[in-house]
């Protein structure tokens, strides 16, 4: 995930892996959803307008499930 801060456009990029999609579900920090897809590998997500403030995105790929944290910054 890069780059971390992000002001414009954050890149979700999972290395080492074959596929052809991972859902995303990214939630502020008060636990509110901001966005829910199905990204390609690179996937990009436009943060421009969410308000500054730190962010999860959490993914499911292949079965396996994980978080990561990110911050928007303006």
């Amino acid at each position: 995930l890069f780059p971390n801060p992000a002001d414009g456009t954050l890149t979700i990029q999972f290395i080492g892996r074959d596929f052809t999609g991972a859902d995303v579900i990214v939630y502020n920090q008060y636990g509110s959803e901001m966005v829910k897809e199905t990204m390609s590998p690179g996937g990009e997500l436009n943060v421009s307008t969410w308000p500054a403030g730190i962010y999860f995105a959490h993914y499911v790929l292949d079965g396996h499930s994980g978080s990561i944290r990110f911050v928007v910054s303006h």
